[in-house]
């Protein structure tokens, strides 16, 4: 299994995302400052500063609207092979585990980040890895991103990008 990272999306005020792992930099004064990290489905990792804060089951994130959805994580103890698009120090650890939302009739809500920011421009981190065996060839799953309403990415299939 390989683990990517997205290139960078740009966006202002506050944030709505549908993701795997996350990391939201504020841009100022052409530094970037982290202003959050998250390891979807997975505990907290301290290895970085800040650190990567936790989301498990039985401790969802603040950030997702788990209770809404219905949507459940996972985690795997597979070896996770880096993609060089992976900035160096990434904990290879935040690709083990993650959330996923099952289409479902009786859970219309699509799970959804939302990040409380201050108005400014942001780069928002997407960190990928499929690491569901029954998931992995083209096509198994795809999905669309969004940010601020707007889609960042369409029809997008982790598979396809790195396999």
């Amino acid at each position: 299994m390989k683990a990517i990272a997205t290139r960078n999306v740009r966006l202002a005020a506050a944030v709505l995302l549908v993701a795997s792992t996350l990391s939201l930099a504020r841009q100022a004064h052409g530094l970037d400052t982290v202003v959050y990290r998250v390891n979807v489905g997975g505990p907290a990792v301290s290895t970085s500063s800040p650190q990567w804060s936790g989301d498990t089951s039985s401790s969802p994130s603040p950030f997702v609207n788990a209770q809404a959805t219905g949507n459940k994580t996972y985690t795997t103890s597979s070896q996770i092979s880096l993609h060089n698009s992976v900035p160096p120090g990434t904990p290879a650890s935040i690709f083990q585990s993650g959330r996923w939302d099952q289409a479902s009739n009786f859970t219309p809500a699509e799970m959804q980040w939302n990040f409380p920011v201050s108005t400014g421009r942001y780069d928002v981190r997407l960190y990928f890895a499929e690491t569901a065996s029954a998931n992995q060839f083209t096509g198994a799953r795809v999905f669309d991103l969004f940010i601020e309403g707007v889609v960042a990415r369409e029809n997008y299939d982790i598979y396809a990008d790195v396999g």
